[in-house]
C-alpha cells in the first residue's frame, strides 16, 4: 500500500515557528547563532516534518495571549472585590442611625 506524501505547510505556520525561536532565543535557550540556523531551515520548511525537529528540544511556548487573558481575569477580580466593598460599605452608612 502507498503512503499518502505529507501536506506542506503555509508561510503563516513557518512565521510561527520562527517567533517560537526567537522567543526560546530571548529567553536563553539558543544563542543566536543557533537560532539563526533554525530560522533559516524553518523558513526553507515545505512541510511540518521539516519543522518538528527544530523545536523537539525545546520547551512548549505558552501563547502571548495566555498572560492577556490572566491580566484580564485579575482585573476582573479585582474590580469585583472593590464593587463588593463599595457596596458593602454604602449599605452600613444607610443603615447606621443618626445622631
Amino acid at each position: 500500500m502507498e503512503q499518502a506524501p505529507e501536506l506542506r505547510i503555509d508561510d503563516a505556520r513557518r512565521n510561527q515557528v520562527v517567533s517560537q525561536l526567537e522567543e526560546h532565543m530571548l529567553a536563553g535557550r539558543l544563542t543566536p547563532s543557533e537560532c539563526d540556523d533554525r530560522v533559516g531551515q524553518a523558513l526553507a520548511a515545505k512541510t511540518e516534518s521539516e519543522l518538528t525537529p527544530l523545536l523537539a528540544d525545546l520547551p512548549v511556548m505558552q501563547p502571548k495571549w495566555h498572560k492577556i487573558v490572566l491580566l484580564i481575569v485579575a482585573c476582573l477580580v479585582m474590580a469585583a472585590l472593590v464593587g463588593g466593598l463599595a457596596w458593602s460599605l454604602a449599605s452600613r452608612a444607610q443603615s447606621a442611625p443618626t445622631p
